[in-house]
């Protein structure tokens, strides 16, 4: 299932079944599959790396940021850091900026400020006063 999970999510996305869907992230999540994807977004095999990708972003669309954003902040490897945080800079939903903007506040490292600012400034949907002052502020 980790090996290809793009080919069980596009069987899935095909049938249309929003609950489907759903349930496959929901199962994927708890046994910590998703997780154990992310080491696929740096795979040799570049359909391997598009698989991880649209888990990626189809798992972002049904609203587990937090799984990712602590990827961005904790994974051990910097390039699934990075790759996971393109994919999130392009996840464009206001409630995902907000919870940007919490994280920022609290980032451990200045480095995972540095990332997640990056993220955030690439959110169309972010507004708020907070947020730019958090810009402002150099870490």
């Amino acid at each position: 299932l980790v090996s290809r999970p793009g080919e069980a999510l596009a069987m899935l996305a095909g049938t249309q079944d929003r609950y489907a869907v759903e349930g496959f992230l929901s199962y994927l999540a708890r046994a910590g599959l998703l997780w154990r994807s992310l080491e696929l977004l740096r795979a040799p095999d570049p359909c391997l790396r598009q698989d991880a990708a649209k888990l990626v972003k189809t798992a972002l669309a049904a609203g587990y940021w937090p799984l990712y954003l602590n990827a961005v902040e904790t994974h051990p490897d910097w390039r699934v850091r990075m790759a996971v945080a393109r994919l999130l800079a392009a996840a464009d939903h206001p409630e995902f900026a907000a919870e940007l903007e919490r994280r920022l506040a609290t980032a451990p490292t200045p480095r995972s400020r540095r990332c997640l600012r990056a993220i955030l400034r690439s959110q169309s949907s972010y507004l708020g006063e907070q947020a730019r002052d958090a810009m402002a502020d150099p870490a």
